[in-house]
């Protein structure tokens, strides 16, 4: 029976890749539009879930417009949220512009009452 203490130990080669945390103004502008992007997803699956609740229990619910809504809604934050992940400068701004009117009109037009 071999004993842990006899297994041989490999080294890791020292150029392996490292993953640095996003740090400074850039970092949190990222961050937050993040927040947003996923924000609206987990709005997305409460509707679902709670559209799914009523079509089950066959009463009224929020209604396949609201629920369309919010499907296109995620997808577009989710899109933006790439390429603000993705580009710098001019572009990561227009796709955070995007983000903002994304997010501002989910919750203006199916949250507001």
């Amino acid at each position: 029976m071999r004993r842990p203490d006899d297994a041989k130990t490999t080294e890791l080669p020292t150029h392996a890749r490292t993953v640095e945390l996003s740090t400074g103004k850039r970092g949190f502008w990222r961050e937050l539009s993040g927040s947003l992007a996923a924000g609206v997803v987990v709005f997305t699956v409460v509707v679902l879930v709670l559209q799914a609740v009523s079509w089950v229990r066959q009463v009224p619910g929020l209604g396949i417009w609201v629920l369309a809504g919010h499907v296109v809604g995620a997808v577009l934050a989710v899109l933006a949220q790439r390429q603000i992940d993705r580009r710098t400068g001019r572009g990561a701004v227009l796709a955070g512009i995007g983000l903002g009117v994304v997010v501002a009109a989910v919750l203006l037009l199916f949250w507001w009452s």
